[in-house]
């Protein structure tokens, strides 16, 4: 069976962003996809996916809360 998933290395170990339905102590071959950073990464950094869900999340109800009947 073959799947995708996101993980992040830190301390020399890969940990995966979600949790995983395996078997302790599961063989797996790994392909290792770096994405290239973007401009905007490399001047300021990046965020955790996580983190980036809750400022979308954040912003889109502060939309609905915006009416168009209150712009001048």
């Amino acid at each position: 069976m073959r799947r995708s998933i996101q993980a992040v290395f830190r301390h020399g170990v890969l940990e995966p962003t979600e949790p995983l339905d395996l078997p302790e102590e599961s063989r797996l071959t790994l392909q290792i996809d770096q994405p290239s950073p973007s401009r905007f990464d490399a001047l300021f950094g990046s965020i955790s996916h996580q983190d980036a869900d809750e400022m979308k999340e954040a912003i889109e109800e502060a939309f609905e809360q915006v009416h168009e009947h209150n712009w001048p």
